[in-house]
């Protein structure tokens, strides 16, 4: 959540002594290679679903001989808490490379030091508009769903945002709390601030006397279960399996407005393995890279529609609000949802 990540993150600005040590390396190209494979490793700090981290230690150690170690998958709150904790044992961040769906996050560990700068020039092809700045770059893209099932709901079907408030679903809905992902927190940011939606759409949503839910995990489980009629929001991987297996449950992909977030990795200062970091993040950015991280964990590629895609990057999709943004409405967005 993002008030607790900050915080998190204020503890980390007073427990290192001064400015952390500069690492990283400016190698390119065979030389940088050659000194990631010296390394031997690189440890991650990553969210993503078990089957993509498994994809991408394969892959990347098939091209490189180079393992990636992943020492637990980490949430928004979680990835805070761990990094808080390394800096106060060890004065660093004990990863290489951190991935994030916290822009205030990355930002903050790059104003305080405890990141390196990545620049665009590092990935070939890549749009601007999926770096946030010179802190990290989007390494995929969470496309929200909305998740139903039909065993509950019968014949009614999910299109809109408008379809949410129909008086069928009071009772039925699902909704996840803000405060447990940043994801959460940015899709109700960018709902609060559309110009059809607003604060009229969250109140309403409020008066169908929905569920709250911790996390996204428990309410798909709820919902596969027939717990719940309907979640608010999920995204594809949680619901692949159970889809594969004939459940009864559909998805749908919003538009008008489509917001997505994007997961941000970035390179940490005085990593212990700096060479293999710049070049498994590199690699991640290729479309070989892509490919092992995106389709199994059913996020879209900053690349567009990479070859094997299953979750493409929507037309029109809509970024999240600025970190500071987000910060500045979830009050608001509580308020205004009933949240406790």
């Amino acid at each position: 959540m993002v008030v607790a990540v900050l915080a998190a993150a204020a503890l980390v600005a007073c427990s290192g002594n001064g400015e952390p040590p500069r690492s990283g390396t400016s190698a390119k190209g065979d030389e940088l290679v050659a000194l990631a494979k010296k390394e031997g490793q690189v440890v991650w700090y990553t969210g993503n679903l078990e089957p993509a981290v498994k994809s991408v230690q394969k892959a990347f150690k098939q091209a490189y001989g180079i393992d990636v170690v992943v020492p637990e998958r980490l949430s928004s709150a979680a990835l805070s808490q761990r990094i808080d904790a390394d800096v106060r044992s060890n004065g660093v961040i004990g990863a290489d490379v951190v991935l994030t769906t916290d822009l205030a996050l990355s930002a903050y560990l790059k104003d305080k030091g405890y990141s390196t700068p990545v620049s665009i020039d590092m990935f070939p092809g890549l749009d601007k508009d999926f770096m946030q700045g010179d802190a990290a770059v989007g390494c995929g893209v969470i496309v929200p769903i909305i998740a139903y099932n039909t065993s509950v709901l019968g014949d009614f079907k999910i299109k809109s945002w408008d379809d949410l408030l129909d008086p069928k679903l009071s009772g039925k809905i699902m909704v996840n709390d803000p405060r447990g992902s940043a994801a959460w927190a940015q899709l109700f940011s960018s709902l609060l601030n559309d110009s059809k939606l607003g604060e009229g759409y969250l109140a309403a949503l409020k008066k169908q006397n929905y569920q709250p839910v911790a996390s996204s995990l428990v309410g798909a489980e709820q919902l596969i279960a027939g717990q719940g009629g309907v979640l608010v929001a999920g995204i594809p991987g949680l619901f692949a399996q159970a889809m594969a297996d004939k459940k009864p449950i559909e998805i749908w992909y919003p538009t008008a407005p489509a917001p997505v977030a994007f997961d941000m990795c970035l390179l940490t200062k005085a990593a212990a393995h700096p060479n293999a970091a710049k070049l498994f993040l590199q690699w991640l950015m290729t479309e070989e890279g892509q490919a092992a991280m995106t389709i199994p964990d059913r996020v879209a590629s900053p690349l567009g529609n990479i070859k094997g895609a299953v979750v493409p990057l929507p037309a029109n999709y809509l970024k999240a609000p600025p970190p500071e943004k987000v910060q500045q409405d979830l009050p608001r967005i509580l308020n205004l949802l009933g949240f406790n």
